[in-house]
């Protein structure tokens, strides 16, 4: 029987964080272990990021690359 994969969780799966911060925007990448789950650009405004970040991946470890 073949099963299709309709949804993924991050729980209990460490969480990367690229911040590319050398220019106007920031760039975000948010990745698991496994796989990228999202690129974004937002202002450089790091309460944004925080709230973002706590409302979507509280119960993992984040892990920083921070590019400057």
């Amino acid at each position: 029987m073949d099963t299709q994969v309709t949804s993924f969780s991050f729980k209990r799966e460490k969480v990367y964080v690229d911040l590319d911060v050398r220019k106007t925007n920031w760039k975000v990448s948010i990745m698991g272990e496994h796989l990228t789950h999202k690129t974004f650009s937002q202002d450089p405004n790091p309460d944004i990021l925080y709230e973002y970040l706590v409302s979507h991946y509280a119960f993992q470890k984040v892990f920083w690359n921070i590019l400057k």
